[in-house]
């Protein structure tokens, strides 16, 4: 009897741990670490002068922005941005547990828009072609009318 009464006892206190491992995992979880789910910009390249959307969503309780945008709406939201370069942006998102960062580029454009404007305004109709309706013109001309065409003219 004295022996079996030890048994129980042995399976008694297997049973009490495993008890107290399990309430003390329940009622004492451990924090998780903050997870950005996304972090986007809309358009990801913008002309000079123009502006991008950064949307964020995270399970943080605090996040913020570098570039001097700085502390923004938890877990989630968006801010309209304004870069005069590229500019990479640097979202960090923070809790109990730590913090992670995550990055979106924003490319500004700036040569060829303002190139396509020049040929478009100044350039384009200045062209006797062009101004004919038939630019096409010097890439059918025979020889002799080439010397012409690329002699100089008066205007």
């Amino acid at each position: 009897m004295k022996g079996m009464i030890k048994d129980y006892k042995c399976i008694f206190k297997i049973f009490l741990i495993f008890l107290l491992f399990s309430l003390l995992s329940a009622c004492g979880a451990v924090p998780t670490g903050p997870v950005i789910t996304s972090f986007t910009a809309d358009p990801t390249t913008i002309e000079e002068g123009g502006s991008s959307t950064l949307s964020w969503v995270t399970n943080a309780t605090t996040v913020s922005i570098n570039h001097g945008v700085g502390t923004v709406t938890a877990p989630s939201g968006s801010i309209s941005v304004s870069p005069a370069e590229t500019t990479t942006y640097a979202l960090t998102a923070t809790n109990s547990a730590g913090s992670v960062t995550a990055n979106v580029i924003v490319t500004v454009s700036t040569a060829l828009p303002k190139i396509i404007d020049v040929v478009k305004k100044d350039i384009l109709p200045n062209i006797p072609e062009v101004q004919t309706g038939n630019p096409y013109r010097c890439l059918l001309l025979e020889d002799t009318d080439r010397d012409s065409l690329f002699a100089p003219q008066e205007y």
